[in-house]
């Protein structure tokens, strides 16, 4: 935990200064191939024009997600600094707090500049709402440090694979050493408390990620088909760190968390293709 605080100081950088705004957005933002509408007569019917204007509005209203996404990190990070109980986690919270504003700072500027900022995808909505209203800080570290932060780097990654756009390219490389550091901040600290709550009888890790997962499972397959999640990303795979501790602690596992354990076994092939349902990590703006 402390040499993710000196990183996170250490890898400070200013939106304002560290990017060149000057330069001009490529006319072709996303490579409109890689796009399951490319496939379709309606966008083979548009003349040159209108196309170019849809690859640009399409990638305003996903990079529009992301800053919904980076808002709701914001605030949420800002109520970990208050309800996390050790130090340390409060001093790394507190340092992402700032990662985050110069992370919705960086997509406002980059998408206002591009076309305008659309509105919060519903599904989007509803994990964060989840998230931030949820009365105990562990779940709420779990669905944002981990779930949330991993889908994004895998969001982030994805839309820098298929933009010409350098500008846009150099934006995300900055955001996502950010976000790497951040789920590492929250694998740490979850691994410490995850298998903690579950032995309580509490919703640990695992039940918080199964529960939003399956909740907004349809609309997580249809991210999925499109290729833009790994739920590795999330740091909840089985055999990932939460299992291991789950394994050690079998025969003296209370029912309930023999439970927990089986639904998520049961269902962690569908977990995985849903895990996208919080990819788009967009804001409440």
């Amino acid at each position: 935990m402390d040499k993710l605080y000196e990183n996170a100081k250490r890898d400070q950088w200013n939106v304002s200064t560290t990017i060149n705004w000057d330069r001009p957005i490529e006319k072709e933002v996303l490579d409109m191939t890689m796009m399951p509408m490319f496939q379709t007569e309606l966008y083979r019917s548009l003349s040159e024009e209108n196309k170019l204007q849809l690859g640009r509005k399409f990638a305003a209203w996903r990079l529009s997600q992301f800053l919904h996404g980076e808002q709701g990190a914001l605030m949420v990070c800002g109520q970990l600094v208050d309800a996390v109980p050790d130090l340390d986690a409060k001093m790394n919270a507190a340092a992402q707090v700032f990662d985050e504003a110069r992370h919705v700072e960086g997509f406002r500027k980059y998408i206002t500049k591009l076309d305008r900022i659309y509105p919060i995808d519903p599904t989007l909505e509803r994990l964060l709402r989840a998230i931030m209203e949820n009365d105990r800080w562990e779940p709420k570290y779990v669905g944002m440090q981990i779930v949330a932060e991993g889908l994004a780097i895998a969001a982030f990654r994805f839309m820098q694979r298929e933009t010409k756009d350098d500008l846009l390219k150099e934006l995300l490389e900055y955001i996502m050493k950010d976000e790497a550091r951040h789920v590492g901040f929250g694998i740490a600290r979850a691994a410490r408390r995850g298998h903690q709550a579950e032995g309580q009888g509490q919703e640990g890790p695992r039940g918080f990620c199964v529960h939003r997962l399956r909740h907004d499972g349809d609309q997580g397959r249809r991210w999925a088909a499109e290729g833009r999640l790994s739920v590795r990303c999330a740091g909840i795979r089985r055999g990932g760190h939460f299992d291991q501790g789950h394994r050690r602690r079998d025969a003296s596992q209370p029912r309930r968390g023999r439970q927990l354990r089986t639904r998520w076994r049961n269902n962690s092939t569908r977990s995985c293709s849903s895990t996208r349902s919080s990819h788009a990590c967009g804001k409440l703006i």
